[in-house]
């Protein structure tokens, strides 16, 4: 068996760690972290959740979509995002859009969203995904000025001020100011809370003032940065994550490379001149890289993990036959 070439040892994790968002494996490995030690306490977004367990299910939601919409009008909740389709009947429909009469709202617009009120607001719950493993990363931006994310447009109506738009390169979302905010926006974890659906009467001492986001949890299930969980309490989490000022970002590439570059480093230098260290002390500078990249991680900015974990393995390697 021939053995792998040393530059053929070198590009692999400088390849790894050029892939920034896209490599699944950070953001899950970065994500599970942050949950264990970064999760902030959500105070303004609540979920509600229908709780049907089955498509089948859903129908018998939709049709008492009416009188939650009027029970969370008397709970005084300052705005709705509807992450979930309405009735296809035309009754009921039209007594939903009634109800919801009351509420400043938010309507998905992969949902079918109806005409809407001038105290409404048509969203978008697209969100960034990897291309590996279909992870959720954050809601998708617009090129243009609309539609916004359905996190972003809530918030909006939460404070009651002008629609969100871009102000010299800035988002800005009534009093909330997010700078160059690229192509989507990262949320953080965030112990947002489930509002009862057959408990009504305790919304109001929950979340009068605040924003609730309404969605099928039990069916809507997906892969995020935190593990799996609802799609619709990721809305909810945003909306957390910009009222706490957080701006998570992708570091450049080339600060991937450099970290993955100076860990590979370190790791050969380690291997040639330090030889009783064997395999084992690359690996540990690999490890140190990771470390460091993760404890950047709490301050908002995401470095590959993938990226000096190979590096100090394979630049171990390929130190080891140059001896």
């Amino acid at each position: 068996m021939h053995p792998v070439p040393a530059a053929l040892l070198v590009a692999l994790p400088l390849a790894v760690a050029s892939l920034g968002w896209r490599n699944p494996v950070d953001a899950l490995a970065r994500g599970r972290f942050s949950r264990n030690f970064d999760a902030g306490d959500g105070y303004t977004a609540w979920t509600l959740c229908v709780p049907a367990s089955s498509p089948d299910e859903l129908p018998g939601f939709q049709a008492a979509l009416p009188g939650v919409l009027h029970d969370l009008a008397d709970a005084g909740v300052a705005a709705v995002g509807m992450d979930l389709p309405l009735s296809a009947d035309a009754e009921l429909r039209a007594a939903t859009l009634a109800a919801a009469e009351r509420l400043h709202v938010a309507w998905s617009v992969e949902h079918d969203p109806p005409a809407v009120a001038a105290h409404h607001r048509v969203a978008s719950n697209g969100m960034l995904r990897t291309p590996v493993g279909d992870l959720n990363l954050g809601a998708k931006l617009p090129a243009g000025d609309g539609p916004w994310p359905l996190a972003v447009e809530l918030l909006a109506l939460h404070h009651g001020g002008d629609p969100p738009h871009r102000r010299d390169g800035a988002l800005v979302i009534g009093a909330h100011r997010w700078e160059d905010p690229g192509h989507a926006l990262p949320f953080m974890p965030y112990w947002v809370g489930f509002l009862d659906w057959d408990d009504p009467q305790s919304w109001g001492e929950h979340a009068a003032g605040d924003t609730v986001v309404i969605g099928a949890c039990r069916l809507e299930r997906e892969l995020a940065r935190f593990g799996r969980q609802p799609g619709t309490v990721a809305h909810s989490e945003l909306i957390e994550t910009i009222l706490a000022g957080q701006r998570p970002r992708q570091a450049h590439p080339w600060l991937d490379l450099l970290l993955t570059l100076s860990t590979g480093a370190a790791a050969g230098a380690l291997r040639r001149f330090v030889p009783r260290a064997g395999l084992v002390g690359p690996v540990l500078v690999g490890l140190l890289g990771v470390g460091g990249a993760l404890l950047a991680s709490l301050t908002g900015l995401f470095l590959t993990l993938t990226g000096p974990l190979l590096a100090g393995l394979c630049f171990g390697l390929a130190a080891a036959r140059r001896r």
